[in-house]
């Protein structure tokens, strides 16, 4: 982009610069100003050098701060190109085929053998929320997982099912409370589907499933059930409050129903979740109205698996764990919760503190319609996907059986089907900066503006067509009135020159025919004759600083200026490449990672700029120096015209090089200036390449603590201890079905260290673990290992063989919270787990940054070229040091002014008659110098 774009902006400076040039020749103006004008196209260097002059002789301000303008945004475009476009990286989606598995099916026809096997598998319900991911499962519905779990980045549309619980209300009367058995029993009569049942005691904050009906449930809560207008469902009032200290005086009765809502969703193909806002039709319920069950809409039980009435018969079984107690301990019987109810109960927050506290301080929470409707649905749905995805272990699945029948037990199977993924890929794509783009356009727009007035064609054929050396001697020699415009100037200086030249001249001349030449040309009135041009102190003798002659030790300090400036290039690129071997020094300076596309923008404009100017710098002191030596040269006019023409820019050199193949006067000095400014736009495309912001990982240490083996817990008594480890042992079937992400702190048989806190990025640390080893003889076990600190508390090794149980009771595997806070299976005052020993580890933590990069491939070329650079600057500045006249470039006013001291050099070209750049050149070999030793001038004044 950088070369395309410097090639295509030097050949837009080449054509302009040619018809700028025609265009200041035909113009009626003073000499000093075309002069100017033809001098600012040599260079920027040079055109701030003719704008600056415009201070003591003003002959064209604004022709000279156009063209510096004009190049000026010429550098501007050379500064913005580079970071205009830019590489970045995107995600291009694939469509693909993909495998998926949905909802559980029927595996054969015999449905009893799949529903002794739910059974079994249910009692996993209480444990579900130790997973980290439930794929498959979201709220009340089932989405297809994807089977292939290395598809990458991307998206898949899956199908769904979700499970739409409405429930209303069940109206019924309290007839009469009497003892059965001993106990308090309220009888409740009701309409149908059921007639009448008796409920014992129990306290606030109960919720309980208690029949199926025609696939629907009946349930019952002591709380307030209120829809989303603040109604009560027509709860039924009880004859005699029940309860601790009779809190209850009212119980709300609930008959809910199944239907399934087909939905589709969006999930990510590398997590296999789905994406929770993409799922529609949404079975999830923000409000509720109450209305009587039998007003409400039935739903006929289904033949799928799903959509059958086996849900309503898995929420009534009498799966129990015998934990926690729902009647109020007021007799000896006691009746438990079932799994379904304590994950019913931990899904509407229901605490019931009466159960330990044995005291009516519980408060009661109101719950509304649609909270139970959406945590009915979202227990129906974790059943099925336990059934799907959870296995007790292969034990079970092949000698299983049905307690209370001699068959084995069978698992459903999972719906297979598959879906089209749209998978994410990492690309890299072009990416325009507006900014740079702006800056660029605006650049390119007063770009044309400013060579709108070269685009006008002439109606005339112009005499000549170029400003070279020869041109201009072939003008003087064709055309003696052109003589008489520039007065005798002892003393060549820049502003003897300029001042001399301020005569108006039309210096083009035109012919509207072949035949007739016209010359135009006239001095102001005003202004002084030839003869007395320099009386009249405008050309007072310069001092000797000023007399145009240079000393020896003059030309050499331009000289050493110039190999100077080269030698600091050099230097540069080499300080450069000694930091890239620091190594990278470089990278010690550091952006946010937010901030790295504009900070990589601005340096690569900042360095594109620098650069720009600074070669302009060296161009302009080079092109200076070596025209200076083409004159003091004894060579042909036509080499001292190409030499000098091919300065104009690296279009002009790449002509006169090729003007060589037809009259090679100055092939090698012609190839060396094509030479310097081909390695100058080497370094322009290098220098935008030399820095680049890159993406790093930055690292920062943490301090992190962590939990470690299990300690016993001296806050509590040992039995609540001792109860903790009892329930968790139910685990153990299920440990199979944990993720490795799911089991930190377990590898093999030893336990270690886990951290507190997830550190994203964070680098391998160093942990301390202990490991089992279990020696068995006979029939003693003992434990080895003296750090198990349960171990050495009291005599619990025999049910630590197999680190899975100790992993278990260390506090990584729970069940519900209610089970933990009142199971009263061997302590009223529930269970606790036992405490984890705490420490802390240093934890390096990666973060993305940007920092600052250096291109070694752009550092090396740019040193080659640079050396380069400095080898033909060297060769072309050599010469001769003897004292001389120095011309500050070779303009118009510079050519007159040796054409009145040497007018023996025109009379080679008399016999041109038709001034084309070949004849010219054709004419033009002949040997001159144009400036020679001024010793004997010096001397003499």
């Amino acid at each position: 982009m950088t070369g395309f774009a410097t090639i295509y902006l030097a050949l837009i400076v080449f054509v302009t610069q040619k018809l700028a040039n025609r265009w200041s020749l035909k113009r009626y103006t003073t000499l000093t100003a075309t002069h100017d004008n033809l001098l600012s196209w040599s260079g920027l260097g040079s055109a701030l050098n003719n704008l600056y002059l415009q201070l003591s002789v003003p002959a064209s301000i604004i022709g000279t701060l156009s063209i510096t303008g004009y190049l000026g945004l010429i550098t501007v475009i050379h500064v913005t190109t580079p970071a205009l476009v830019s590489v970045v990286t995107f995600n291009l989606s694939t469509p693909s085929m993909a495998q998926t598995l949905g909802v559980p099916q029927w595996n054969q026809s015999d449905h009893d053998l799949i529903s002794a096997y739910m059974e079994r598998v249910v009692s996993f319900l209480p444990w579900i929320h130790n997973l980290d991911d439930t794929i498959g499962l979201f709220n009340g519905s089932l989405y297809d997982v994807l089977q292939d779990i290395n598809l990458g980045n991307g998206s898949a549309t899956v199908s769904a099912i979700g499970f739409n619980i409405t429930c209303g209300y069940l109206p019924g009367i309290n007839t009469k409370v009497e003892l059965v058995e001993g106990e308090l029993s309220w009888k409740i009569s009701f309409e149908l589907p059921i007639s009448s049942a008796y409920f014992s005691s129990t306290g606030p904050n109960i919720i309980q499933i208690y029949t199926a009906v025609n696939n629907s449930i009946v349930l019952y809560t002591t709380n307030d059930v209120v829809d989303s207008h603040g109604q009560k469902g027509s709860p039924v009032t009880l004859k005699q409050p029940m309860g601790p200290n009779s809190t209850v005086s009212q119980l709300q009765f609930l008959q809910c129903s199944k239907s399934l809502v087909y939905q589709q969703g969006t999930v990510n193909t590398q997590s296999r979740k789905l994406d929770p806002s993409s799922l529609q039709p949404s079975a999830y319920k923000t409000h509720s109205n109450w209305q009587r069950y039998d007003n409400l809409q039935s739903f006929s039980a289904e033949e799928t698996l799903i959509g059958s009435n086996m849900w309503s018969d898995f929420l009534t079984s009498d799966s129990t764990t015998m934990f926690i107690p729902v009647n109020d301990n007021q007799t000896e019987g006691i009746d438990y919760m079932s799994d379904i109810e304590e994950y019913l109960m931990q899904e509407l927050g229901l605490d019931p503190s009466w159960i330990s506290s044995k005291s009516a301080s519980t408060s009661t929470s109101i719950l509304e319609l649609h909270n139970i409707e959406n945590s009915l649905s979202a227990l129906v749905a974790a059943i099925f996907w336990i059934v799907g995805h959870i296995t007790p272990g292969s034990m079970v699945l092949k000698y299983g059986s049905d307690p209370t029948h001699p068959w084995t037990i069978v698992q459903p199977t999972l719906f297979a089907n598959s879906t089209v993924i749209q998978q994410s890929d990492s690309y890299c794509r072009l990416n325009l900066n507006i900014s740079f783009l702006a800056v660029g356009f605006g650049a390119s727009v007063l770009l044309f503006l400013l060579a709108i007035p070269y685009f006008i064609v002439p109606t005339y054929k112009d005499e000549i067509s170029n400003t070279g050396l020869l041109h201009v001697i072939w003008m003087f020699r064709h055309h003696h009135n052109l003589e008489h415009l520039l007065p005798h100037v002892p003393y060549p200086t820049d502003n003897n020159l300029r001042l001399a030249g301020l005569v108006r001249a039309q210096v083009c001349l035109q012919t509207p025919d072949v035949a007739n030449t016209m010359l135009v040309a006239r001095r102001h009135p005003e202004e002084h004759d030839e003869d007395n041009y320099c009386g009249d102190g405008l050309c007072p003798p310069p001092t000797r600083n000023e007399r145009g002659v240079y000393p020896p030790a003059a030309i050499k300090n331009q000289q050493t200026l110039c190999i100077t400036c080269h030698l600091i290039l050099i230097l540069l690129h080499m300080v450069l490449l000694g930091v890239w071997f620091h190594p990278h020094a470089e990278h010690s300076i550091i952006f946010p990672i937010n901030l790295q596309g504009s900070m990589g923008s601005i340096i690569t404009a900042v360095a594109t700029g620098l650069g720009t100017v600074y070669l302009s710098g060296l161009i302009f002191l080079v092109q200076r120096i070596t025209i200076q030596r083409c004159l003091q040269a004894e060579e042909t006019l036509t080499a001292t015209h190409d030499n000098i023409l091919a300065w104009s820019g690296l279009g002009s050199a790449l002509a006169t090089v090729y003007e060589q193949f037809s009259i090679p006067a100055s092939v090698k000095r012609s190839a060396l200036i094509l030479g310097y400014l081909t390695v100058v736009l080497v370094l322009h495309l290098t220098t935008p390449l030399l820095f680049s912001v890159e993406e790093y990982d930055s690292s920062t240490m943490l301090t992190i603590h962590t939990h470690g083996v299990p300690e016993l817990n001296t806050s509590v008594s040992l039995n609540n201890t001792m109860q903790f480890i009892n329930q968790n042992m139910a685990f153990l079937p299920w440990i199979g079905n944990l993720q490795e992400s799911e089991k930190l702190g377990l590898l093999n048989g030893s336990l270690y260290d886990t951290l507190e806190t997830f550190t994203p990025r964070g680098m391998p640390t160093q942990v301390h673990g202990v490991g089992f080893n279990i020696s068995c003889s006979g029939f003693n076990c003992w434990q080895l290992h003296k750090n198990w600190k349960l171990g050495s508390t009291f005599p619990i090794v025999e049910v630590l063989i197999g680190t899975p149980l100790a992993w278990g009771i260390s506090g990584h595997i729970q069940q519900l919270s209610l089970i933990q806070k009142y199971s009263i299976d061997n302590d009223p005052e529930g269970s606790s787990a036992p405490v984890l020993s705490s420490g802390s580890v240093n934890v390096q933590k990666n973060q993305s940054a940007a920092r600052l990069n250096l291109s070694i491939r752009a550092v090396s070329l740019g040193l080659v070229a640079s050396i380069t650079l400095c080898i033909l600057a060297i060769i072309l500045c050599q010469g001769p040091t003897v004292p001389t006249r120095f011309f500050n470039g070779m303009g118009i006013l510079h050519v007159f002014w040796l054409f009145h001291n040497h007018r023996e050099l025109a009379d080679q070209l008399e016999q041109v008659e038709e001034p084309i750049t070949q004849n010219l050149r054709a004419a033009g070999m002949i040997r001159v110098q144009l400036l020679g030793d001024y010793n004997v001038g010096m001397q003499s004044e």
